[in-house]
């Protein structure tokens, strides 16, 4: 769920691309819309302040309910799950260059990874 797939028109609002929907973590697409995770550039510059406030505050707000966890936990639960959907996407026969459409995001992530190593 991210704002690429609203469509807002005079008196109707449509959510599109339902392809990977899938249950996940209730926090799943709370982390995408909160970081802006479709669009990847300084997504690990993001993902740190967004885990900054959640360290702060021991949990995360997440449509409107407290989720309780350790913001290493909880972004843990967000990359693995996000692995999950990426390498999903880039495995449809429609893409032909994997590569180009999975290497920007695995940088991003191994840089947030990093940040968690040092914190």
């Amino acid at each position: 769920f991210h704002s690429g797939n609203i469509i807002v028109g005079s008196n109707e609002t449509w959510l599109t691309d339902w392809e990977y929907s899938a249950e996940r973590a209730v926090t799943y697409d709370f982390f995408i819309n909160a970081t802006d995770s479709r669009s990847l550039g300084n997504l690990a510059d993001r993902m740190i302040r967004l885990y900054k406030k959640i360290q702060a505050r021991g949990g995360i707000d997440v449509w409107g309910l407290f989720q309780e966890g350790s913001a290493k936990t909880l972004f843990s639960i967000f990359l693995l799950e996000d692995l999950e959907l990426r390498l999903h996407e880039i495995a449809t026969a429609q893409i032909f260059n994997k590569k180009m459409n999975f290497l920007p995001w695995l940088r991003q992530a191994t840089e947030f990874t990093k940040h968690l190593q040092e914190s």
